[in-house]
């Protein structure tokens, strides 16, 4: 069974991201550094939930890194690999 909690933390550092590195550019227009200091902080954001995604999030049956994060449903994606669903807890 896979971890809810898991599948949240990396939802949300991901699009928390994409947002401060979506706002890189508008920064950078004023100032380079400021730039800069938003991709990083983005970048920053973005490699845990990575992390998170590929080491926590795998198969319950065959251990293959497959899932994808989901915030609520249940059974609705499978497994390239074995074919079984992905049930998480909760």
């Amino acid at each position: 069974m896979l971890k809810r909690k898991y599948a949240h933390i990396c939802i949300v550092l991901l699009l928390v991201g994409l947002a401060v590195i979506s706002l890189a550019a508008i920064f950078g227009y004023y100032n380079d550094v400021y730039g800069i200091v938003c991709f990083a902080l983005g970048a920053a954001l973005i490699i845990p939930a990575l992390v998170i995604r590929f080491k926590f999030i795998k198969c319950p049956s065959c251990g293959q890194v497959g899932p994808l994060p989901q915030w609520s449903e249940n059974g609705t994606k499978r497994c390239h690999q074995c074919g079984k669903s992905f049930i998480y807890d909760r």
